[in-house]
């Protein structure tokens, strides 16, 4: 009767330890810092360079920002990128995946790059509308945040 109760207990604490990690843990707040690199061609005459460096902040399990700090080259024209996006985090009713909405973006005096660009070619979705997105962890200090068909973002936890 002893091991059984013994067992039955280590049983009990060994899945409340697992769900404690794979739960709990992965919904605290962290910041990570990625690089994007994209060259976004729709044709030959309307081709968009992005080269800006990212930082992803989770500030809780259901809301963050996305800082980008670069540069974007679209016609010839060189532009300033310098923008804070807020976002929320909801669960979705699909396995492991998340909506995501861009709730509003803040530009700094020095950025320059035209609303429709930022909005059209740069942001996965309009601000407002949700998108489903998976957070994976690649490895201790690096996730992955992606679209059902490509991923947007690799990121290096800080």
């Amino acid at each position: 009767m002893k091991k059984i109760v013994v067992a039955l207990l280590l049983i009990i604490s060994l899945c409340s330890t697992l769900f404690y990690i794979y739960q709990v843990q992965s919904r605290k707040p962290f910041h990570c810092d990625a690089q994007l690199f994209a060259h976004l061609r729709i044709n030959e005459a309307d081709a968009v360079e992005v080269n800006t460096h990212v930082d992803v902040i989770f500030r809780s399990a259901y809301d963050g920002i996305l800082k980008f700090s670069g540069s974007i080259k679209n016609k010839g024209h060189d532009y300033i990128l310098r923008r804070t996006v807020y976002f929320t985090v909801a669960p979705s009713e699909l396995e492991n995946v998340n909506e995501i909405v861009f709730t509003r973006t803040e530009s700094h005096p020095t950025d320059n790059t035209p609303a429709d660009l930022w909005q059209n070619r740069v942001l996965p979705q309009t601000p407002g509308i949700g998108f489903y997105s998976k957070i994976r962890d690649l490895d201790r200090d690096a996730i992955i945040i992606k679209g059902f068909t490509n991923p947007l973002i690799v990121c290096i936890r800080r």
